[in-house]
């Protein structure tokens, strides 16, 4: 009789996801299913202009990203900066 395999938890975050891939040994997840979730991310339409999805590939080829993956950490960062210094009423 095989071992049972461990779940592998949802995240909310991929930080959470992260964290949680840091510190567990995989190998008590092989075999494990892997759910997906559909809607874990969004698309969104924003309209920017030419000279500004030039310089975000620009940036993103230097440090060898897709642009998007790159702008979704920025703004990741800019939300996380923003709720940092907004004080409660």
């Amino acid at each position: 009789m095989s071992p049972k395999k461990k779940a592998i938890p949802r995240f909310e975050t991929v930080e959470q996801e992260q964290a949680y891939w840091d510190e567990t040994d995989a190998t008590e997840h092989m075999g494990a299913e892997i759910k997906l979730e559909a809607d874990l991310k969004r698309p969104v339409t924003v309209r920017l202009e030419p000279a500004l999805i030039e310089g975000l590939k620009a940036v993103a080829g230097r440090r060898h990203i897709p642009y998007q993956t790159m702008l979704r950490q920025w703004l990741w960062e800019r939300l996380e900066r923003e709720k940092a210094s907004v004080r409660p009423k």
